[in-house]
């Protein structure tokens, strides 16, 4: 997924707070950022604050910190059936989306020193020298994968520049710094495409683009005020809007491949296509189709996990990652009643038997087994409702 390019900000180093970017030459360039602020998570919310989910919030981020939650970072995944002590493949390994999210939710429920601890264990975890984080660490085989994820460093770096935002600090400026000319460098070319990876290892780079990595309010962040900027970032808006299916199934193609100048034809992941409309409801880009489409399939509890392009159903199943990506969506929209809908869904598949090893957890009988992303999201979409 990669190749190289001119950085946005003018091969520059985004300085939060202040908004001023510094070029990485020997000429230092003062430039007025589109946006005075970063996309501080808080501020995309405009359902009514209450805590209406804050018991049972406090119950899953227990579980998340006493059961996945270790040194190295966040297991993808937790089995009733298998004990900490095991190597089990199941539970072992630690994914940088996880990071990431657990990042904004340590942001948006005011946990200042452990953002900070959690962070630096991130870095010694899965940073590569390159300027990016691995994707994945496997503590069994102490193995780092040698590719990253975009969109999980871009949420990483939405994490970083809403915590100076926050805080009123300049303390992860030189970090952004970093990570920004990487970014830019690996994975975003000049015809607007941003890449799903970069191989710090072979030096190579993917071809496809997918559409769920276009987080466009973090990408502003990268957006000056020259032609060159906004230009780069319309086009990338242009790609993921061409990817639209229609309005009798208004969600998007799984991704774009740029040698090839053609959308996908293979099955969506719902949790995929979800972040696509949220990414895009964010900017104020999400199209009615797509709102009154999701309404529907949470009224009818129908969310399911897989669709064909045709909007067939695929996989049957339901999880709460999902319904909490549709809160997180009507969260942003200011639609009070599909926020506490999906909300619903989501805490409906909480484990509230207190003698499980499970409790507090997302999970659906009998499988026995929690999945850190449905966590995390689900931790973000009950924040959406108390900042």
């Amino acid at each position: 997924m990669k190749n190289a390019r001119k950085i946005i900000l003018g091969s520059c180093l985004l300085l939060l707070g202040g908004a001023v970017l510094h070029g990485c030459g020997t000429k230092k360039e003062t430039v007025k950022l589109t946006q005075t602020k970063s996309g501080l998570v808080s501020e995309l919310y405009q359902v009514k604050k209450n805590n209406a989910y804050h018991t049972q919030s406090e119950q899953l981020a227990d579980f998340v910190s006493s059961k996945m939650l270790t040194k190295k970072g966040i297991y993808t995944r937790y089995s009733s059936k298998t004990k900490l002590t095991q190597q089990g493949k199941d539970h072992r390994s630690i994914l940088s989306e996880s990071a990431g999210l657990w990042l904004q939710y340590l942001l948006a429920s005011n946990q200042k020193e452990q953002f900070a601890k959690f962070y630096r264990q991130t870095k010694n975890t899965l940073y590569q020298e390159v300027g990016q984080f691995s994707y994945r660490y496997d503590p069994q085989k102490k193995q780092l994968a040698s590719v990253n994820a975009s969109l999980d460093d871009l949420r990483i770096m939405r994490a970083l520049s809403d915590y100076d935002v926050k805080y009123h600090s300049k303390k992860y400026q030189s970090e952004l710094e970093t990570l920004v000319q990487s970014f830019n460098k690996h994975l975003l070319k000049n015809s607007g495409e941003l890449l799903s990876f970069y191989d710090a290892k072979s030096k190579k780079r993917s071809q496809d683009s997918p559409l769920a990595y276009y987080d466009f309010k973090t990408l502003r962040l990268f957006e000056d005020s020259s032609a060159q900027g906004k230009k780069l970032y319309h086009k990338q808006l242009k790609l993921v809007q061409g990817g639209y299916l229609g309005d009798a199934f208004p969600l998007y193609a799984a991704q774009f491949n740029g040698g090839q100048k053609a959308y996908s034809t293979k099955n969506l992941n719902t949790s995929e296509a979800l972040e696509v409309l949220l990414h895009l409801a964010e900017v104020g880009q999400l199209k009615t189709p797509s709102l009154a489409w999701l309404k529907d399939q949470v009224d009818r509890q129908n969310l399911r996990n897989a669709y064909t392009v045709n909007g067939q159903m695929v996989d049957s199943a339901n999880s709460a990652g999902n319904y909490a990506l549709a809160a997180l969506i009507f969260a942003v929209k200011g639609n009070n009643e599909y926020y506490n809908k999906a909300m619903k869904l989501v805490f409906a598949q909480q484990i509230t038997e207190k003698r499980s090893t499970l409790f507090g957890a997302l999970s659906q009988p009998p499988l026995e087994v929690s999945y850190s992303f449905n966590n995390l999201t689900s931790l973000l979409a009950a924040q959406a409702a108390e900042n």
